[in-house]
């Protein structure tokens, strides 16, 4: 048995975190919601970290504690004898990173080195850090972006996750902890709202229930990788039991789709019109992100799973009962639903 197959099969064999301590760092929104959830179906003792969650119903379960990347005193009390921590943590937007750039360092990468250095000095032994699949390869990468390919951000936000990865690979490379990075494509889904610069699905959807038109940037014709979100929780937990010697990991669906196809597919799907208002294109967008995912295929057992057209069905059945439930800000006491219609680590519990 070759060497990949080896630890395939080492992977799989052990892939639940049950009765784990999972410590998931900035786990109050729509990745950390989801992942969160799917942890405590496997039987993890869960600690989420951060602000006050959006959707505190749905991880009614798990223990929370307030606080930020300033509050070493509340970092260090959560970090004790924890087997594994995601850290999800960042409060910027592509568009707020290039605002104010200072800011956005001493916030996101000095807040995620000094986070990374109390994981140290815990003793933690495994830190799992969410990058940005979509932006860190940067205008004319190779499609499809490989993790071996040179890393080029072209904005703020996309120094800013490279940096962060780096500096986790350095305290891994010093043998203080095992650093792994995903390299995230466009996750969609549900428990995602729609925000400035981010999220093209939820947003369509979002104005689309709200009878508003959606606001495209450019001709349309930028390309994305989109990737549903139980597939990226999926990766996310197979990486927290991995044992092999990769550390870094695409995370995305492999296949491109632009905005204007997306668009056409919304409108397949639920056979209804969209409004459009069109704008000059933006210079922090990209032409074209598509990520490979053979390198998660082969170490993790991983892929993407979800048809695009199936994805799109939960997110909107989600943002439809979201929109009967609440306004669009969520308050910490709303009732909002607790899972798409899809089997899966979400749903499913699996």
């Amino acid at each position: 048995m070759n060497t990949h197959a080896k630890q395939h099969e080492q992977s799989q064999a052990d892939s639940s975190l049950e009765g784990m301590r999972v410590v998931v760092a900035g786990g109050g929104g729509f990745i950390g919601t989801n992942l969160i959830r799917a942890l405590l179906a496997q039987g993890a003792n869960v600690v989420g970290y951060g602000r006050l969650p959006r959707f505190p119903a749905a991880i009614k379960d798990a223990k929370w504690v307030q606080g930020d990347l300033e509050n070493t005193i509340a970092i260090n009390a959560v970090l004790q004898d924890v087997d594994v921590v995601y850290y999800l943590a960042g409060n910027a937007s592509p568009m707020d990173a290039e605002r104010s750039i200072s800011d956005h360092v001493q916030t996101n990468v000095l807040g995620a080195v000094r986070f990374f250095e109390q994981c140290v000095q815990n003793k933690v032994s495994k830190v799992i850090s969410v990058s940005s699949g979509g932006m860190v390869y940067g205008p004319n990468a190779e499609l499809p972006s490989q993790e071996a390919s040179t890393t080029n951000p072209s904005n703020s936000y996309a120094l800013a996750k490279v940096a962060i990865e780096q500096y986790l690979s350095l305290f891994d490379k010093r043998g203080d902890i095992q650093g792994f990075s995903l390299r995230v494509a466009n996750p969609y889904g549900p428990y995602q709202l729609p925000r400035s610069g981010q999220g093209l699905i939820a947003t369509v959807l979002d104005r689309l229930l709200s009878d508003k038109p959606v606001d495209i940037y450019g001709d349309g014709e930028t390309i994305r990788d989109f990737v549903h979100i139980s597939d990226v929780v999926e990766a996310m937990l197979q990486t927290g039991s991995y044992r092999g010697s990769q550390r870094v990991f695409n995370v995305g669906s492999g296949q491109g789709r632009s905005v204007n196809e997306v668009l056409e597919s919304i409108e397949t799907v639920l056979g209804r019109k969209i409004q459009i208002t069109r704008h000059k294109a933006r210079k922090i967008d990209i032409s074209a992100s598509i990520l490979d995912g053979t390198r998660a295929k082969v170490e993790l057992g991983w892929e993407s799973k979800i048809k695009f057209e199936d994805g799109l069905h939960t997110a909107y059945q989600w943002m439809k009962s979201y929109h009967t439930a609440s306004t669009i800000e969520p308050s910490p006491t709303s009732t909002l639903p607790t899972a798409g219609p899809i089997a899966g680590p979400i749903a499913g519990g699996a």
